[in-house]
């Protein structure tokens, strides 16, 4: 019962791990979008 809570809470700690890093990596990469976009002019 104990190695199953375990085993359930790593688990969890990953996937929230895993969505933070992708929330970061979407935040990055629309940083990097309108620094793109601002610096050619703000042509699309």
């Amino acid at each position: 019962m104990v190695i199953l809570n375990l085993a359930k809470n790593v688990a969890l700690g990953l996937v929230t791990l895993s969505m933070g890093g992708g929330a970061v990596a979407l935040v990055r990469a629309g940083y990097a979008l309108k620094a793109w976009r601002y610096k050619n002019g703000g042509v699309v």
